[in-house]
C-alpha cells in the first residue's frame, strides 16, 4: 500500500517496497516541477523508515505521538497562580 500525506508545506510518503518508494518520489518530483514550487534539501528527508511528522512519529511498526511532545505535556506544570 501506497500513502501520500500532504499538509501546507509538508509532505510524507509510505510504499510498502523499494521499488514503489522509488517511483512514488519520482511522481511526487513530477507535481513539484509541474507546480512551479521547489524542495530545500537541507529539510528534506529520503527513504527514512522513521519520519517525524506534524507532531507524530511514523513507523514502520505504527503512528505514535512525538516523543518529544508528550515529554512536554507530560511534564506541564499544572499549578495555577492565586486569584
Amino acid at each position: 500500500m501506497s500513502i501520500v500525506l500532504s499538509l501546507l508545506d509538508d509532505i510524507a510518503a509510505s510504499s510498502g517496497t523499494f521499488d514503489q518508494h522509488f517511483n512514488m518520489v519520482r511522481e511526487i518530483f513530477r507535481w513539484i516541477r509541474k507546480a512551479n514550487l521547489t524542495l530545500s534539501a537541507t529539510k528534506s528527508k529520503f527513504f527514512a523508515s522513521t519520519l517525524d511528522f506534524l507532531g507524530h512519529t511514523l513507523t514502520p511498526n505504527g503512528i505514535r505521538p512525538d516523543a518529544m511532545k508528550t515529554h512536554i505535556t507530560q511534564n506541564f506544570s499544572h499549578s495555577l497562580p492565586s486569584p
